[in-house]
This record gives structure tokens, C-alpha cells and sequence, in this order.
């Protein structure tokens, strides 16, 4: 048996979102724009704007993962609460397509709207971390 035969349909494997049930996906929230969440969240779409919106709508890849983590880590070191030193230049490196702008604003809802992110262990995938990060904000 070949690996593809092997697959589940993907609506057997996995439950979409209502809005793609109901037919209502808009293809223009494909086409995330920073510029737009950061300066002028109101031409946003509310997936981008939103920062609990995004990241309940976000799976926690293990690079989206490793990016908040990473992120988060070196805001701690940098304000003396935690002493492990982390990098403080990070070089998204894939192809056309592969999240980069996702990830920078799922960064920049972390700077800016934390508060806002009900689930943020699951996205840095430390509940420690999530923890002392919050806690260093207030």
C-alpha cells in the first residue's frame, strides 16, 4: 500500500473552521500584510488584527514554536529575569509561501498584544515561559 493511499480524506482528519463549512473563507485573508495589523489595523482583516483571533486561528507549528520561544526567551534575558542568553537576530529563512509574514505577526502581536492571546502557552509551548513573559509586562 503506497503512503497515499494510507491518508484519511483530509475532512476525515480534520475539522475546518466554520467559516469554511458555512462557504464564507474570504481568499483576501490570505494575503496577510504587517504593515497593515501594525499601522492601520482597521484595513486589516480581523484574523491579522486581532490578536487572539490569530492565534486561535493559528496552528503552534513547531517553527512558529521555536520562533515565540525564542522571542519571548530573549525579552527575559534582556530584562534581567531570566539569565539564558538568546539570540537577538533571527533570519526566517524559507520559500514564497512559507509563513514568514505570518510568523512576523504572530511577533508582533507578542510585543504588542500579549494580553490579548488567551492560549500563549500552546504557542510557545512552555507554560513557564508564557508565565514569566506576562508577568514581566505588568
Amino acid at each position: 500500500m503506497s503512503r497515499q493511499q494510507s491518508l484519511p480524506p483530509v475532512f476525515d482528519a480534520c475539522e475546518p473552521r466554520d467559516d469554511v463549512l458555512r462557504g464564507e473563507l474570504a481568499e483576501d485573508q490570505f494575503a496577510a500584510n504587517l504593515a497593515s495589523v501594525a499601522f492601520d489595523p482597521e484595513d486589516a482583516a480581523p484574523v491579522y488584527r486581532d490578536a487572539d483571533e490569530f492565534f486561535a486561528s493559528t496552528y503552534p507549528t513547531d517553527g512558529l514554536q521555536t520562533l515565540l520561544s525564542t522571542i519571548t526567551s530573549r525579552f527575559l534575558a534582556t530584562s534581567g529575569r531570566d539569565p539564558e542568553y538568546s539570540a537577538g537576530i533571527l533570519c526566517l529563512d524559507t520559500t514564497f509561501g512559507g509563513g514568514k509574514t505570518h510568523d512576523m505577526i504572530a511577533a508582533y502581536h507578542l510585543a504588542s498584544n500579549s494580553g490579548d492571546i488567551d492560549d500563549l502557552a500552546r504557542h510557545v509551548d512552555d507554560e513557564g515561559v508564557a508565565t514569566a513573559y506576562r508577568e514581566s509586562l505588568s
